[in-house]
């Protein structure tokens, strides 16, 4: 659903004093950590969780979630455990028997394309030398191998399953190890192969209800290909940075669409048809991956604040311009990286409509403010 436009005049907005008065203190009376605003949504904190990363939801509405051990001070590849959240929202407990080698990206298996519904498919890498591997947490905690490791690919950094039950996995490659791109298997006895390689190395992907494949880039695109990987959009999406993450999904009652949490904090909703964009809210920090549970609410995790976070359904549209002004008055964290960027503020850009580009809009609110943004004191995300 795409709220309605506020075309600006470039005139500055008066806050009222009240509001001002609300925010700050809200802000004061809160945790260290701000949380995002987005406007017309209840942003909650799900859950608490150790170094999140990729996100898969079972069918009965438990989360499994990667994890990278460098951001507690170790090192990307270290040998953890994965987490599973409880359906809503705890308890938190490591989930399988043993440690698993750079368990970062994560994918229920809930039909048993491999055998064993409910398994969870965790995978990453080994080493340069070794390669990737795939493994299985059976609903038993017990881990299996499933595949390698193998040089045949070298990074496995994330995974869907799409219409026709086939595992899709992106291959994040290092340099002289294998190729990049994605790689396909369609069950037991069916060893990976690549399905399509890309020109820049990949760390996200997600199927549509027509099993188009949408693939994120290190030089922060998102492409859209064909279920046969042939190539249809190079830049369906652009400027979203190194490690962008997304999904594609719907609230109750929404026609889906292709969500997206940028490294500069944003959260983007994109037609799946006109590739529209509508900037839904700011101040997102390091967002590894968004999946949508069986609750259709959407879910986030924050790589550098140890948590996943939830947006329920979007209450009634926000009077205008108070949605406006939320947004504009919330904390942001702008990271920037080496892939295109979007220059300038939500707040900003709708100021000026031509330069926030063709197609985006902002969900039923107003501009506001300057753009600029207090640094946020963390631990960066992971790149590898």
């Amino acid at each position: 659903m795409i709220g309605p436009r506020f075309v600006a005049d470039g005139r500055l907005l008066r806050w009222p004093p009240t509001l001002l008065l609300t925010l700050g203190l809200a802000t004061a009376a809160g945790s260290a950590v701000a949380d995002p605003v987005v406007p017309g949504f209840d942003v909650e904190v799900y859950s608490p969780v150790t170094d999140p990363q990729k996100l898969s939801f079972d069918a009965f509405g438990n989360l499994f979630v990667g994890r990278d051990n460098s951001g507690s001070g170790g090192d990307f590849g270290d040998p953890v455990k994965i987490h599973r959240i409880a359906a809503g929202g705890g308890p938190v407990a490591e989930y399988g028997n043993t440690t698993i080698v750079d368990p970062d990206c994560v994918v229920v298996d809930d039909t048993g394309v491999f055998g064993t519904p409910g398994a969870v498919l965790a995978g990453g890498i080994v080493s340069n030398l070794l390669g990737g591997h795939v493994v299985q947490v059976l609903p038993n905690e017990n881990v299996v191998g499933l595949f390698g490791p193998t040089p045949a690919f070298h990074n496995p950094s994330d995974f869907v399953f799409d219409g026709a039950g086939r595992l899709l996995f992106t291959n994040h490659a290092n340099p002289g190890t294998s190729v990049q791109g994605v790689y396909v298997s369609t069950g037991p006895g069916d060893t990976t192969g690549l399905l399509f390689s890309t020109s820049s190395n990949v760390v996200g992907i997600a199927v549509d209800a027509s099993d188009r494949i949408y693939v994120g880039t290190d030089d922060g695109r998102i492409e859209r290909r064909a279920s046969d990987g042939s190539l249809l959009d190079p830049s369906f999406v652009q400027g979203v940075g190194l490690g962008a993450g997304f999904t594609i999904g719907a609230f109750e009652g929404e026609t889906p669409a292709l969500y997206v949490a940028t490294t500069l904090g944003e959260l983007l909703q994109v037609d799946l048809d006109t590739g529209n964009e509508t900037l839904l809210g700011d101040g997102f920090v390091s967002v590894a991956d968004l999946a949508f549970g069986v609750d259709e609410k959407l879910y986030a995790s924050e790589f550098t604040n140890d948590r996943v976070l939830m947006l329920p359904e979007p209450r009634a549209a926000l009077a205008l311009p108070t949605a406006a002004l939320l947004l504009a008055a919330a904390p942001r964290s702008r990271r920037r990286n080496s892939g295109p960027t979007r220059s300038g503020s939500p707040s900003a850009r709708l100021r000026s409509p031509s330069a926030a580009g063709p197609g985006r809009a902002l969900r039923g609110d107003a501009p506001g403010d300057s753009g600029a943004r207090p640094p946020r004191a963390s631990r960066a995300a992971p790149t590898r």
